[in-house]
């Protein structure tokens, strides 16, 4: 079977405010398999030569993250902090002494 294109892997998400729960409709495999995983069964699910290629579930709103991207440091503020570390350590060792 051909692999989907990805702007046909597409993932919705609905919050429901009255009942707590959110609904994922997602063709993403890697997600349903993740979901899968979690022990969620499916609500519904499209199959395609005997494969799941499209489901819907219906998990505790609480699951669901949105986070921005973690932020890269420049080499500078690496080794800044690498100092930093290595000063604080250097004065626990003189101290316990």
């Amino acid at each position: 079977m051909p692999r989907r294109p990805p702007e046909e892997r597409e993932t919705t998400i609905v919050w429901d405010q009255a009942t707590g729960d959110a609904t994922i409709s997602t063709a993403d495999i890697r997600l349903i398999h993740r979901l899968q995983q979690l022990g969620v069964k499916p609500d519904r699910t499209i199959s395609q030569y005997g494969r799941v290629v499209e489901a819907e579930y219906t998990v505790p709103r609480s699951w669901i993250r949105v986070s921005p991207p973690r932020r890269r440091t420049s080499p500078a503020q690496r080794a800044s902090a690498r100092r930093s570390i290595a000063s604080v350590n250097a004065s626990r060792k003189h101290s316990d002494v």
